[in-house]
């Protein structure tokens, strides 16, 4: 089987054609649109796809994928391998539930937790039994770095970077220290609660900021960009399954 997997976040589309499993093509673009699945659908026999998006369904591409093949756009309605155990499931964010099925997929029987660092940071554990549990939303570095600089009126605006001390002695230093030492004991910080609750847990790192976490965290991790788009074929594979 031939699946288009579609994550659209807040800042990149990412794409995947995914042939029995395996991801054939990966595409990342600012935007994605009809035009772009054409030239998709010219070159692979893609027989079923997935959209999972942080912004509204563009009805367009939906149109235009519903009028060739079997076509999901995720939402809370969507028949999932995991027990959603999230008490407002229609406002999740569906890269967030993706992102589990994932884990689950790769990680099945075991306790994880996925810390996705993009634009915002979320923590999302699932637990042995393939209950998803829910988590957290924070803001992301780059996010806090203009919160700091938007809400205030004299701290400037500082791009997230590696190698400051902790103990900042310049104003630049110590936004610097906030941002990215804040962000790694916070972060550390629900590792060891997890760790304490469930006992053995696996740690997987998504997202544009993934680097950051890898190299830091002082616990070991499995770093996975491409977790959601894993999460969103497994639906498709998921959804066989049941009408087999």
């Amino acid at each position: 089987m031939i699946h288009c997997c579609i994550d659209i976040g807040n800042t990149r589309a990412k794409t995947a054609i995914f042939e029995d499993g395996v991801i054939i093509l990966y595409d990342e673009r600012k935007n994605m649109g009809v035009r772009f699945l054409g030239q998709l659908f010219n070159k692979y026999a893609i027989e079923k796809a997935i959209i999972s998006s942080t912004r509204h369904e563009d009805p367009k591409v939906s149109e235009w994928l519903r009028s060739r093949i079997p076509y999901e756009f995720l939402n809370h309605e969507t028949a999932v391998p995991i027990t959603n155990l999230y008490h407002t499931p229609k406002t999740l964010g569906k890269d967030r539930l993706a992102g589990v099925i994932g884990v689950w997929n790769e990680f099945p029987n075991q306790n994880s937790l996925l810390i996705d660092a993009g634009t915002c940071i979320t923590v999302d554990f699932i637990d042995e039994k393939g209950q998803y549990h829910g988590g957290t939303i924070s803001p992301g570095l780059h996010l806090r770095s203009r919160a700091l600089h938007n809400f205030t009126k004299k701290l400037p605006l500082i791009e997230p970077i590696e190698g400051t001390p902790v103990e900042g002695k310049t104003t630049t230093d110590a936004i610097l220290s906030g941002i990215m030492h804040g962000t790694f004991f916070e972060m550390q910080g629900f590792i060891r609660h997890y760790k304490s609750t469930f006992g053995s847990l696996n740690v997987i790192v998504t997202g544009g900021d993934t680097p950051f976490f890898e190299k830091n965290l002082k616990t070991a991790i499995f770093a996975r960009p491409k977790i959601v788009l894993f999460g969103l074929n497994k639906i498709l594979e998921y959804k066989s399954e049941l009408t087999a």
